[in-house]
């Protein structure tokens, strides 16, 4: 992020109390409605035990992919390796949607950032559970597939409702400014 002005920190500073009502809101809200588990396919609700399953093979930067994709999203593998994921995409305001999956040895999580030159927020991206409970490597193609799926509903509820709160609050990014990532 750059370092704002004394002005642009006056405008945050105005700003910033409406932009957390509407992050503080966007995070209860995937919380309670679990809006990613209204996809079609549903796991079961009870995480398994991972000492009782095997390791199979399974690709998460493919599952992601696959998911997220078609929304437009790149694969940054510079920001990526040893277990995380990240994909990114500019908005029409030209601030980066930036959605990170930590594939660790201990589950799959993932978080939605919205960010601009001088601002961020973050959400958590509701998984199906279970899947936070069990290392990946345990989980299966067909399950990583799925909670992408699940991620990526997510994902396009954000960008409908998320992002354009944020733009009416912080506005757009100048045309000529480049993300350092």
């Amino acid at each position: 992020m750059a370092l704002p002005s004394e002005e642009e920190k006056a405008f945050l500073a105005a700003v910033g109390p409406e932009a957390k009502r509407v992050v503080e809101a966007t995070r209860a809200e995937m919380r309670d409605r679990e809006i990613a588990l209204r996809s079609p396919c549903q796991l079961p609700r009870d995480a398994p035990d991972s000492s009782a399953l095997p390791r199979v093979p399974a690709s998460p930067k493919k599952a992601m992919g696959d998911a997220l994709k078609p929304l437009g999203y790149e694969y940054r593998s510079k920001l990526s390796g040893h277990g995380t994921y990240y994909l990114t995409k500019r908005s029409a305001s030209n601030n980066l949607m930036h959605i990170h999956f930590d594939a660790g040895c201990f589950g799959l999580g993932g978080q939605f950032r919205y960010e601009g030159p001088l601002w961020q927020a973050t959400v958590t991206l509701p998984l199906p559970p279970g899947v936070e409970y069990v290392g990946w490597r345990y989980l299966g193609q067909e399950v990583l597939d799925h909670a992408c799926r699940k991620a990526a509903v997510a994902v396009e509820y954000l960008e409908k409702t998320f992002v354009p709160a944020l733009d009416a609050i912080y506005g757009p990014a100048p045309a000529w400014f480049e993300y350092p990532h």
